[in-house]
């Protein structure tokens, strides 16, 4: 495949699918390779579309019996004791971080470690449901999904896990990253 440098432009229409919802708008699509280019001004008028949307959708999720007790720690750390809210800004929070390439190691190192893989084993004992009502973010956890191939119950569960293994660590990077970059996030995003 040859690089295009996108120089033979047409206005044509751009269309989005997410949930049951279109995005339809004219922009500038190359002649030669077919790639939309989404500018400013078109992304702000697909984030104003998001906003406008009026959907919510409920999420189910599996958990072991370790992460619900390592959840409800969790949420009392932060005075929370509404999971829903919890989750919800967990996922916030980490679509946030994981869209920055700067933290792409230590993501990957907590995905190797064994507290990750032992928190990720254990039997899935209890079902619980998340509503989200935000569109933006019903959006990236579908992008997401999409980009790590899970359904909505795995996409959730390996983000509680992640969550709660910076959580418990001590003495070491992963400490310092949830003392650096993830504890205040959540903080605020709960404080909302």
């Amino acid at each position: 495949m040859k690089n295009c440098d996108h120089k033979n432009l047409k206005k044509g229409t751009v269309t989005k699918k997410f949930l049951d919802h279109t995005f339809k708008s004219e922009a500038q699509i190359c002649k030669d390779c077919g790639a939309e280019l989404w500018d400013n001004k078109l992304n702000a008028k697909f984030q104003s579309w998001l906003n406008d949307l009026d959907v919510e959708n409920q999420k189910q999720y599996k958990v072991s019996k370790t992460t619900d007790i390592l959840m409800k720690e969790l949420g009392s750390q932060f005075h929370c004791t509404d999971e829903s809210k919890l989750v919800r800004s967990i996922i916030a929070v980490l679509n946030k971080k994981l869209s920055n390439p700067t933290y792409n190691n230590i993501f990957n190192e907590i995905l190797d470690s064994e507290d990750f893989k032992r928190l990720k084993q254990e039997p899935l004992t209890l079902t619980k449901k998340v509503r989200i009502t935000n569109p933006k973010s019903l959006y990236d956890i579908e992008n997401w999904k999409e980009i790590l191939d899970l359904n909505d119950s795995e996409f959730i569960r390996t983000y509680i896990v992640l969550i709660l293994v910076i959580n418990k660590q001590v003495n070491n990077e992963f400490a310092k990253f949830w003392n650096s970059y993830i504890k205040d996030d959540l903080e605020m995003v709960l404080a909302a």
